[in-house]
């Protein structure tokens, strides 16, 4: 009931929402992702209107009278401005995009050491369905106890 907006929006029923982490977690990535493909293509548009005009101003700027030249120079100038700007933006997006990434790989990983650190920290031993698996170190060091 919290959470309608976000149902909505990720087109999940309150059981999923509720019930496995993963399905939604995926669904919320695919989100972002359609929304980032949105924005550069934005971006991309920009950039090609800010050179496409920066082309004629310039043009104009060199086949007109010197005394005005300045003018139409100055604004292809900014159009170009412009245009850098845009694609410094796409690659800020990109790299903070790739950021993010390494920073979910990064806590992943450190969960999966803390399981680890606890699992061997009192069970040396771990039963699954294909066998039993103890650690060498702490099987000797309670055999050498005893």
């Amino acid at each position: 009931m919290k959470y309608k907006k976000i149902e909505k929006l990720l087109n999940v029923s309150e059981t999923e929402m509720s019930s496995d982490n993963s399905v939604i977690s995926e669904k919320i990535e695919n989100f972002f992702n359609i929304i980032n493909v949105d924005d550069e293509q934005r971006i991309d548009e920009i950039k090609l209107k800010a050179l496409e005009t920066y082309k004629e101003l310039l043009d104009s700027g060199f086949s007109c009278d010197p005394k005005h030249a300045s003018n139409f120079l100055e604004v292809a100038a900014k159009m170009l401005e412009i245009a850098l700007d845009a694609e410094k933006t796409k690659i800020r997006r990109k790299i903070e995009n790739k950021r993010i990434k390494l920073e979910e790989e990064k806590l992943k990983l450190m969960q999966k050491k803390i399981e680890l650190e606890e699992r061997n920290q009192g069970n040396y031993l771990e039963v699954n369905e294909s066998g039993i698996y103890v650690d060498r170190n702490e099987l000797l060091k309670k055999l050498l106890d005893k």
